[in-house]
C-alpha cells in the first residue's frame, strides 16, 4: 500500500510540474524576447573574415582578396583587397568595396600591365568605401562597373 502511494505523490507532482515548467519556459521565452528587443546586446566587433582569393608574385607584390562579414542577418559583405611586397607578411589595405549581393562573384584578378603597375578587376560592385591608387613604388588602377540598384 506505502509502494501506491509513494507513486501515486511522485505522479500528481509530476502531473503538476509539466504544466508550470511548461507555463513559465514560454513566459521566460517571451520575456527574453521582449527584453532584448529593449535593451540590445552589445556583441562587440563580431565578423567572420574569409580569404577567398590569394595572387602571389604579381610584378614583386602579393594581394589578399578578403570577404568580411559583420551582419548576422545577411546583407551586402565587404571585400577588402591587402598587398605587401612578394614573401612579406606585413599588408597594407588598398581598398574597400561592396560585393553584389546574391549575385555569383567572379574571383578578383590582378594583372601586372607595366612595371610596377597592376591592374585590379574586380567586375561589377554595388560600392566602393576607399580606394588607393598607389602604395610605396606600387600603382594600382582599378577595373569595375557599378551596378545599378533597383528597389
Amino acid at each position: 500500500m506505502n509502494k501506491w502511494k509513494n507513486t501515486v505523490a511522485l505522479l500528481a507532482i509530476a502531473l503538476f510540474t509539466l504544466p508550470v515548467v511548461l507555463f513559465m519556459y514560454a513566459i521566460g521565452s517571451w520575456l527574453l524576447v521582449v527584453y532584448g528587443a529593449l535593451f540590445p546586446w552589445q556583441v562587440g566587433d563580431l565578423c567572420v573574415t574569409d580569404t577567398s582569393v590569394k595572387a602571389e608574385n604579381v610584378g614583386g607584390f602579393d594581394f589578399e582578396f578578403e570577404e568580411v562579414n559583420c551582419d548576422v542577418i545577411g546583407n551586402h559583405d565587404v571585400q577588402m583587397i591587402f598587398v605587401s611586397r612578394h614573401g612579406q607578411h606585413q599588408r597594407h589595405r588598398l581598398a574597400a568595396y561592396i560585393s553584389p549581393f546574391r549575385d555569383p562573384r567572379r574571383p578578383p584578378i590582378a594583372t601586372l600591365v607595366a612595371p610596377q603597375t597592376v591592374r585590379l578587376s574586380l567586375g561589377a560592385i554595388d560600392g566602393v568605401y576607399t580606394s588607393d591608387d598607389h602604395w610605396r613604388d606600387l600603382r594600382v588602377t582599378y577595373d569595375h562597373s557599378l551596378r545599378k540598384r533597383t528597389h
